[in-house]
């Protein structure tokens, strides 16, 4: 395939960032890295933040795997930022830096990889069952928001792999398995993109890029 990668470096802009219930004063000094692309694998943040009060380090620490909201842009309001990360949350650190003093609270983030290797497919459909309605179910399965499921699905009903399941079908395996050779058969990739499915034909450029955050 061919693909492309680039890095974009954000200074002097406005960050804002949540965390579950937390949302990251922009006062605040964020540093961190962004990793997207088009791949399987999940896409990837790390995020650090210099001096959290203590209760917001504590309530950090306490949250299981939180949702994280991160985007960036110039001005000093909402409308102008661009969503850089939707995901989860995996660790939390606290880090004390010797020479400043500085409590650095550093979290790495996943794309909804911990719903991809989870999410089980465990149901049956009798014969003459439409493609388009097994990918559909896959993707409710998978537990994230469906994305453009709806659009490759009226592609694969018109197409020559509409009634791959005309004997019927009986699932107990892995969403993401059965979600990737379903799709293969019918000539589409897919990933996850900020908490949604996105799906596109095979042959693509992989674009890959990387955005490094200091504000």
């Amino acid at each position: 395939r061919n693909g492309r990668s680039n890095m974009t470096t954000l200074v002097k802009r406005r960050i804002e960032l949540t965390v579950g219930t937390i949302k990251v004063n922009p006062e605040h000094r964020i540093a961190g890295k962004v990793s997207k692309s088009y791949k399987p694998e999940p896409n990837t943040c790390e995020v650090s933040i210099w001096n959290l009060s203590p209760e917001q380090r504590a309530a950090l620490s306490e949250q299981k795997t939180p949702v994280v909201k991160l985007a960036a842009g110039y001005g000093s309001g909402s409308s102008g930022l661009l969503q850089l990360f939707y995901g989860q949350a995996l660790h939390v650190t606290h880090e004390i830096q010797d020479m400043s003093g500085d409590i650095i609270t550093t979290i790495a983030n996943t794309d909804s990889g911990a719903q991809k290797q989870k999410a089980r497919a465990v149901f049956s459909f009798g014969k003459d069952t439409k493609t388009s309605t097994v990918l559909k179910r896959l993707a409710e399965a998978l537990g994230v928001n469906a994305g453009n499921v709806a659009k490759i699905a009226r592609e694969i009903d018109g197409g020559a792999q509409g009634s791959m399941y005309v004997s019927g079908e009986c699932f107990s395996c892995s969403a993401a398995d059965e979600i990737s050779h379903l799709l293969r058969s019918c000539g589409y990739d897919w990933s996850i993109q900020d908490g949604c499915i996105s799906i596109r034909k095979q042959g693509a450029p992989i674009d890959t890029f990387a955005i490094e955050l200091n504000s």
